[in-house]
């Protein structure tokens, strides 16, 4: 299952890197973003199946009943969720042996570099100075360290893993 799937980013990595993986589960509260992701999938899936959850991460139920997933993935969403209530959903929702993986490749925001500063000034032209996202309001910041939220949690055994990436983007490439 992928929280805060977006335009599918984490589960079409995953597809090149677990060949076994049999099922995905993608949940966005953005029916348009949802609606690229599987657009995007479907032509990379093979025997792996997808289907779309709309609606807070949450809130998600399972639409296989009896087969909860065994991997939880949030890149660079869990922030705008109510990190307890979808911690607790995952424990029951997943197999007693799931994982969660919270992963982040950092910001626009927090980027140093000529291109990013240029891009948030345009952003902030155009929508103030606050960061947000969709309809959300205004993002503050966590008010705890995530590690803390997941130490709460059933999913409790923490590690941290540094796994070095470069990403290539183009302008369609970053829509959305």
């Amino acid at each position: 299952m992928n929280l805060g799937a977006g335009t599918g980013q984490v589960p079409r990595a995953l597809l090149a890197v677990v060949p076994r993986l049999a099922h995905i589960d993608l949940v966005d509260v953005n029916q348009g973003m949802l609606a690229q992701a599987m657009a995007d999938l479907r032509p990379v899936l093979g025997t792996t199946t997808a289907s779309a959850f709309a609606g807070e991460a949450h809130t998600y139920g399972p639409q296989r009943p009896g087969q909860g997933p065994d991997l939880v993935t949030c890149c660079r969403a869990f922030h705008w969720m109510d990190r307890p209530a979808v911690l607790a959903m995952a424990d029951q929702v997943t197999t007693r042996t799931a994982a969660f993986a919270l992963m982040g490749d950092g910001s626009l925001w927090t980027h140093q570099a000529g291109w990013t500063a240029a891009l948030k000034e345009l952003i902030q032209t155009h929508l103030g100075e606050g960061r947000r996202a969709g309809t959300t309001g205004a993002y503050s910041g966590p008010g705890r360290r995530y590690e803390d939220d997941l130490a709460d949690s059933a999913f409790s055994d923490i590690t941290e893993q540094r796994f070095p990436h470069t990403r290539t983007c183009t302008p369609t490439g970053v829509v959305g």
